[in-house]
Order: structure tokens, then C-alpha cells, then sequence
């Protein structure tokens, strides 16, 4: 659905592209002034050309969403060797309490009261500690957070109050595992809005990470990024959909989102006009 948006858009601001230089060259050429005429169109066509080159070649990129799993069998009682995990990133120094359902042992606006194993609450995704993983009997998950299959999510709003322009998304790392294999595959689907539309998501992948064997314990990496360096730009509010969890329900330890505050828009258009204005002035004086 993103890429198919992207997609779009290119086609349509190239077709613009096109329409804007020649609507540029006629308005110059109109005013049939000969060599100034000339110079001002051929500098402007110039800036257009290159602007537009830059906004088209960004725009008709074929963006892919590149997903790299690691997983391995580390048991731990402070998760510190097991991965190492975030504890700057978006989700913990820009993000408000996540709008949440799922099998939380805290509970709270939308938790389900009913943790399984000994599972723990949402702060345990970014709370910048993997967690112990060590195996149990019976099954104890004092550091991971449980969903299940009836809809679960976690919504997370980034803070947009300084940043207005919302947040640009180079990468996103999501964490798992358990102390056997029956409930360590990594199945979600996450999506993002913009600031302006925080209601519609956009896809950016679906994720189906399952360590192969039966390794005891079990402790999952799942890393997001893009061809282009870009996942999403823009962004107000980011989205995981926790269905279809293995035997049931499965447990997630970690959540890191890297990113940025979005930058203001090229001020290179301006400097264009300038130059465009320059090479008038001096005309007119020769």
C-alpha cells in the first residue's frame, strides 16, 4: 500500500514536472526579449531541471522495506549479552503512554488483566533492557509483554508539539523470544500516519520471523530499514498489529524506533528565484 502511494505520486509530479518547465518556457519566451529572454530561461530551466530532478529521482526511488532477523539461544539473567537494545530512541524520549490491548500484567485504559506466565506491562518494550531469559519451570516472563490473536496493538503517538513536521523513520528493531521454542516467532504487521492525516496508516511491512529448530531459550532481533535510507518521513503516530501469534500467543521484549525530527523543506526554490531576479536586474542595467 506505501510503496503503491509512492508510486503514484512519482508518476504524477513527473507528469507535473514536464507541464511546469514548458509552461516556464513559453511565459519567458512570450516576452520576446531575445538574449535576456534567453538567459533567464535557459538559468531557470536550469534550476527547475535540477530541483525537479532531485524531487523526482526521490519520489520514483523503488523503495523496499528490508527485513533482517537474528535470532540465537543466549540464556541470561540480565539480557545484557543477549541483544543490546536502545535506550534513546523515539518510542522512549518522544512518545506519550501507547494506546495498548493486549495480555498485560498491568493494567490500564485497554489492557486486558489476564498476563500470561508471569508477563509483565507496555513500559517493558521501551524501557531500554532486553530482560533475563533464562529457562523455567513452570514458564516465568518477568521482562516481556504477551499479545495474543483477537486484534492485539500497540498505537504510539510521537510528540509533535516542538517537532511539527512529525519524525522521519530510518529503522525500527523489535525484540523477542522465550525460553523454548513454542512462542518466540516475531508475527506483526506495522504502519504509520503522518501529521497530516494522524488517522490514515500506511503499511510499511508485515513481519514473519520464526527462529528455525527448537532452540531453548529462544531470543529474536528483528531489524527494519529501507533501500532508500527511508522508511517513512512525516510521521505522527506508528502502528503494530500483533495477530496470528504462535500456539496462540507469543512474547515481545523490545520495541526501538530510529528516527529524526523531519526537516523544515528545501529553501532552494528561493535562492532560485534570487538568481532568477539577479540575472534580470543586471540585464536591464546593460
Amino acid at each position: 500500500m506505501a510503496l503503491a502511494a509512492r508510486e503514484t505520486l512519482s508518476i504524477t509530479r513527473a507528469g507535473d514536472r514536464g507541464a511546469w518547465a514548458g509552461t516556464l518556457q513559453g511565459a519567458c519566451q512570450s516576452k520576446g526579449e531575445g538574449r535576456v529572454s534567453n538567459r533567464i530561461w535557459k538559468t531557470s530551466f536550469g534550476f527547475v531541471a535540477a530541483l525537479a530532478w532531485v524531487a523526482g529521482a526521490a519520489l520514483s526511488a523503488s523503495a523496499s522495506v528490508i527485513v533482517t532477523p537474528h535470532y540465537n539461544n543466549v540464556s541470561s539473567a540480565t539480557g545484557s549479552n543477549i541483544f543490546v537494545v536502545l535506550n534513546n530512541d523515539l518510542l522512549q524520549s518522544q512518545s506519550s503512554v501507547p494506546n495498548a490491548w493486549g495480555d498485560f500484567g498491568t493494567p490500564g485504559a485497554n489492557y486486558k488483566n489476564d498476563a500470561q506466565e508471569g508477563s509483565d506491562g507496555m513500559a517493558k518494550l521501551t524501557d531500554g533492557d532486553f530482560g533475563e531469559n533464562v529457562p523455567s519451570t513452570p514458564h516465568n516472563y518477568p521482562d516481556a509483554v504477551c499479545f495474543n490473536n483477537t486484534g492485539d496493538f500497540a498505537l504510539y503517538t510521537l510528540n509533535t508539539s516542538v517537532n511539527t513536521l512529525g519524525y522521519t523513520i530510518t529503522g525500527i528493531n523489535t525484540y523477542g523470544g522465550s525460553d523454548d521454542s513454542g512462542r518466540d516467532r516475531q508475527n506483526y504487521k506495522v504502519s504509520y500516519s503522518t501529521v497530516s492525516d494522524p488517522d490514515t496508516f500506511i503499511e510499511i511491512t508485515t513481519v514473519s520471523a520464526n527462529p528455525p529448530g527448537n532452540p531453548s531459550p529462544s531470543n529474536t532481533e528483528v531489524l527494519l530499514t529501507s533501500s532508500t535510507g527511508v522508511l517513512a518521513t512525516g510521521v505522527k503516530k506508528l502502528l503494530f498489529q500483533f495477530d496470528n501469534q504462535e500456539n496462540g500467543f507469543a512474547y515481545y521484549r523490545e520495541i526501538d524506533v530510529v528516527g529524526s525530527p523531519t526537516p523544515e523543506p528545501a529553501t532552494m526554490a528561493l535562492l532560485g528565484l534570487g538568481a532568477v531576479g539577479m540575472i534580470i536586474r543586471r540585464s536591464r542595467k546593460s
